[in-house]
């Protein structure tokens, strides 16, 4: 089903169980949540996770090579740009880049395996529970 489509299906759901049914707005919520996530194609919950483990991948690396790198020059005394080491890591990250794709792919094709509906719903809840400051 289209992203599009599933938004549209969600925010009616809850205004429809918010505004119509006069459910609670938890409620309500939860209930579109499971009829996107029930909807959400193996398809395109494997681009989404494939993209998100890409990115934390490169984001790593860039990272770690950035005060590797900062590291190694300190420790040579010689003086430093960080903002030209950083084009410097991302140009060679570049050039890894497939194997970056293939460890995302690997990963990806894992979490869709292991995790149903239910089981990435009740993680989302309890990430967002945990950032209420109460």
């Amino acid at each position: 089903m289209n992203p599009l489509s599933l938004l549209a299906l969600g925010l009616a759901i809850v205004l429809g169980g918010i505004l119509w049914l006069r459910l609670h707005p938890f409620l309500a919520l939860i209930l579109g949540a499971f009829a996107v996530g029930g909807l959400t194609s193996a398809d395109h919950l494997h681009q989404s996770m494939a993209s998100k483990y890409r990115g934390e991948l490169v984001r790593t690396a860039i990272k770690d090579g950035v005060a590797n790198r900062i590291r190694e020059l300190k420790g040579k005394d010689e003086p430093f740009d960080a903002q030209v080491i950083r084009q410097e890591v991302k140009g060679a990250i570049d050039e890894r880049a497939n194997e970056f794709d293939a460890a995302a792919e690997g990963k990806a094709r894992e979490f869709v395996k292991s995790n149903s509906t239910l089981t990435r719903i009740t993680a989302a809840l309890g990430t967002t529970c945990e950032k209420l400051d109460c």
